[in-house]
């Protein structure tokens, strides 16, 4: 791979004005997405580059489940499906089929009872595997907001 083009793997995603919660803050090669904005073309132009994503997913994306796995035993995973996007327009902007991983939040004081589900479009890793990455991507970012918080 060319200097150039992986350059541009990793430029950053452009959001809709107003939203600067993704500029703020993140580095490049940072592959995420702000809650309230997905962007299923540029899932689609990431799982076309080769560039694995992890996200969380919306709780009113349509989606059709294609397979259902077993979820590993003790991991705090509920459930881990192949899906295919079904909402209005979103399976032409992201015809490719990714995982949906729901995972059992462990109890702290600031537990809202919620179920997190993940998106991503990496087959190849465990459930579990999946929602320690964004655990981790979680706890880097409490930590930049924390050391940026004191200036």
């Amino acid at each position: 791979m060319t200097r150039r083009s992986a350059r541009s793997l990793f430029r950053q995603p452009t959001l809709p004005t107003g939203n600067r919660s993704m500029s703020r803050g993140c580095q490049r090669g940072c592959q995420e997405s702000p809650l309230a904005v997905h962007n299923y073309r540029l899932f689609a132009k990431w799982t076309d580059a080769g560039v694995f994503f992890v996200t969380r997913m919306k709780d009113n994306a349509a989606f059709e489940v294609i397979e259902q796995r077993e979820p590993p035993q003790n991991r705090g995973i509920v459930s881990d499906q192949t899906i295919e996007l079904s909402g209005a327009g979103a399976r032409e902007k992201c015809p490719h089929r990714l995982r949906r991983i729901e995972a059992l939040r462990k109890a702290l004081p600031e537990d809202t009872g919620e179920t997190p589900v993940f998106l991503t479009n990496h087959h190849g890793l465990g459930a579990s595997s999946i929602a320690a990455i964004y655990k981790d991507r979680w706890a880097v970012e409490l930590f930049i907001k924390a050391l940026t918080s004191r200036t």
